[in-house]
């Protein structure tokens, strides 16, 4: 039997006709959910990304009950991605600062700086503060960047506060400390 040898062009042809029609229907969908936390250009990289991505496996996808979501966790899982990078960038600068202020000259501060203080925390503590305060990432983006649950990372973050505040408020021993409403905790 003979086959076309334009076939798989044509096919080919079909499958990009099919994900470009994807990409006009759930496009904007696509952009909301790779934005958050993300400038713009950041964004529209992702959503590239994540339909260009799909071309290899459009044979397998397009048997989906609903290919677009493929679409969806691989933006889901390119912006983590973007975002982890974002944090550890954001981690280096914090090392370069704290090495740039210890070869400095003049005075040091006489309280504990939070470089330091965040050095007495786990490495997750650490970490997952970081992602929280530096990046702005809430407790589930940080979840689903590190693979946890919500509840996890709400947790190690209230754990990893308290910690903070004790180590950056030396003077303040366990009785003399107060809760919210004046009493003692």
């Amino acid at each position: 039997m003979l086959t076309d040898p334009s076939e798989p062009q044509r096919e080919t042809e079909q499958y990009k006709i099919e994900i470009e029609k994807l990409f006009v229907e759930y496009e904007a969908q696509v952009y909301r959910c790779a934005h958050r936390g993300l400038s713009h250009q950041d964004a529209e990289e992702i959503v590239s990304s994540a339909f260009l991505a799909l071309l290899p496996h459009w044979t397998e996808v397009r048997e989906y009950r609903s290919p677009i979501m493929y679409v969806m966790r691989t933006a889901l899982n390119l912006r983590a991605d973007a975002l982890q990078r974002a944090a550890q960038r954001r981690a280096q600068s914090l090392d370069d600062l704290d090495e740039t202020r210890h070869h400095t000259p003049g005075p040091e501060p006489d309280h504990l700086d939070l470089r330091a203080a965040l050095t007495h925390l786990s490495a997750r503590e650490e970490q997952m503060t970081i992602m929280r305060y530096w990046t702005d990432l809430d407790p589930d983006e940080i979840a689903q960047v590190l693979g946890l649950h919500g509840g996890h990372v709400r947790k190690t973050l209230l754990n990893a506060r308290e910690r903070l505040g004790e180590l950056l408020s030396p003077e303040q021993s366990p009785e003399n400390q107060t809760g919210l409403d004046g009493g003692p905790r």
